[in-house]
């Protein structure tokens, strides 16, 4: 599947600003318009996920684009889940023993050992719906990151299928329909966007993101695109720094749904091709969506083992130790999707040479 640059180069950006909401990089930036702004504020740091949740929808509407005959649905659905469980489990087994590691630090070896064991639930990715082990740690996983993990896959269990069953259906009335229902309950009677349990608040967004796709599909190569491609690149560069100022604002919560659906609007755009520039083809770019993952997944679990060795020698953790942590993080997200690379192109040449 060819990578789109564009996306891959908004997720290292999305999950740069994750690492530094869950850091704690709340420097001041201005007061404007009655409102408050910070590199990344304590309400609004969140809603970067969001973006993922999106991305995630529209990719795995694309995935299924390539499946011709899907008489078969609960095997190709099978297939398709253990890829994306392979894949999870490549970076989240070492998150999880970067954990244990702290965790061990923290308490001691045999407290590790028994947390660790407590929470090997967690390999099952099943964590959303309430399948814990027990004595949780840290942020209510062993993993935080978990939880999106265990998101993505219990929505793409019940979407995949959907989508193969039925796509003119689901695209038209039922992912519509999913998004504007549940979105609407969650604002009415959770008076939020986004919420810490229940599969309603992903399940929505990634119906959203295969309404994009499927939006983006359908006008990708027509003349609106040509004719109409500056309006494209402002408006979608429009909406991303707005996403990123909104973050970064004081802004009510309720604004949280307008801003979804604008992202949404933008997501469209990013995969219609139609704004696409040559400089975002640049291997770079790929290599940066594809280590936002490991930045992701392992940002927390260094920053706890960060700090803790911190404490044991006495030294604050301070502004420029925040710097150092955040540049820490990127340098091993970056050397771990390097070896991962490596790994890969190895294990593929083998086979050329076997074959």
């Amino acid at each position: 599947m060819k990578r789109n640059g564009k996306i891959d180069l908004l997720r290292f950006v999305f999950a740069i600003v994750i690492m530094l909401h869950h850091l704690g990089m709340r420097t001041d930036l201005f007061d404007a318009f009655g409102l408050h702004f910070q590199v990344v504020s304590q309400r609004g740091g969140g809603f970067a996920v969001v973006f993922f949740f999106l991305v995630s929808g529209a990719l795995l509407a694309k995935s299924t684009d390539k499946i011709v005959d899907s008489a078969d649905i609960p095997k190709v659905t099978t297939q398709y889940l253990w890829k994306k469980y392979k894949y999870f489990m490549t970076w989240y087994i070492p998150a999880f023993i970067l954990n244990f590691v702290w965790d061990c630090m923290r308490e001691s070896i045999s407290g590790g050992i028994k947390h660790s064991l407590y929470n090997i639930s967690g390999f099952f990715m099943m964590q959303y719906i309430g399948l814990n082990g027990g004595e949780l740690y840290p942020n209510g996983f062993y993993v935080p990151a978990s939880w999106y993990l265990s998101a993505l896959m219990i929505c793409s269990l019940v979407l995949f299928p959907l989508i193969l069953w039925k796509r003119e259906i689901f695209i038209r009335i039922i992912a519509p329909l999913t998004s504007i229902a549940s979105l609407y309950v969650l604002l009415n009677y959770k008076n939020r966007f986004r919420i810490a349990s229940g599969l309603w608040y992903p399940l929505a967004v990634m119906c959203a993101g295969c309404i994009a796709y499927e939006l983006a599909k359908n006008i990708k190569n027509t003349e609106e695109i040509y004719r109409h491609g500056i309006t494209l690149r402002i408006a979608e560069a429009a909406i991303y720094l707005l996403t990123i100022v909104y973050i970064s604002s004081d802004l009510q919560i309720e604004f949280e749904y307008p801003m979804f659906m604008l992202l949404t609007i933008a997501v469209a755009i990013s995969f219609s091709g139609g704004t696409d520039d040559s400089l975002l083809s640049h291997k770079i770019f790929s290599f940066l969506g594809r280590a936002s993952f490991p930045l992701y997944l392992f940002h927390e679990a260094i920053s706890l083992i960060y700090i803790e060795l911190l404490n044991k020698h006495g030294i604050n953790h301070g502004y420029l130790s925040h710097i150092i942590l955040y540049i820490l993080c990127i340098v091993i997200a970056f050397l771990a999707q390097y070896v991962y690379d490596t790994i890969k192109k190895n294990k593929t040449q083998i086979k050329k040479v076997d074959a």
